[in-house]
């Protein structure tokens, strides 16, 4: 196996998931991203550590897909929207109704949070799901067992790529999301 490859794909899904826009784009840039990752960490294939490191992140990095995919389906099963810049509109409008029909009409306030409610937990568990993926407390628990079983070139691009895209994502949709909240 060519691993400049498999470096290549991780970069490219790197790159789609900090330019990604939509609900799909993003939960299928951080896998192609991922399954990278996986073959990465197990390359030394006659090594039991690194065999057992790249189980361990498959794992784990599985769960954490799960986590994302289930808020992704959260959102969309509420609004029927997968694009970030329609969700955030659908949520400036949400909010400003809110803050207009609590003050006149008190007991509406239960009808829209049963509506924003699952919104904002689709929002937990995408968050929950990348801090797992780039090891941030207290999801870091697995790190040190996988990091520790790789080869050092691996651990280094574990440690950074990863990180860097998933940050550049959440301080994206923190943005937006703290903008309408300032609404």
């Amino acid at each position: 196996i060519n691993y400049s490859i498999i470096i290549l794909f991780c970069t490219f899904g790197a790159s789609l998931l900090i330019s990604c826009s939509d609900l799909i784009s993003m939960y299928l840039s951080i896998e192609l991203q991922s399954f990278s990752l996986y073959v990465l960490s197990t390359l030394y294939k006659n090594s039991e550590l690194s065999t057992s490191a790249g189980l361990k992140y498959f794992l784990l990095g599985g769960l954490s897909s799960c986590l994302i995919l289930f808020g992704a389906g959260l959102i969309y099963a509420y609004t029927g929207l997968t694009n970030f810049e329609s969700i955030y509109s659908f949520l400036s409008i949400y909010s400003i109704e809110i803050n207009n029909n609590l003050s006149t009409i008190p007991f509406l306030s239960e009808e829209y949070n049963i509506v924003g409610g699952p919104i904002f937990l689709g929002f937990i568990f995408i968050f929950v799901g990348f801090l797992f993926k780039i090891a941030a407390a207290p999801f870091h628990n697995w790190s040190p067992d996988v990091y520790d079983e790789t080869p050092t070139i691996v651990t280094i691009w574990l440690t950074l790529i990863p990180k860097i895209s998933i940050l550049i994502l959440l301080l994206e949709l923190h943005i937006h999301i703290d903008l309408i909240d300032q609404l």
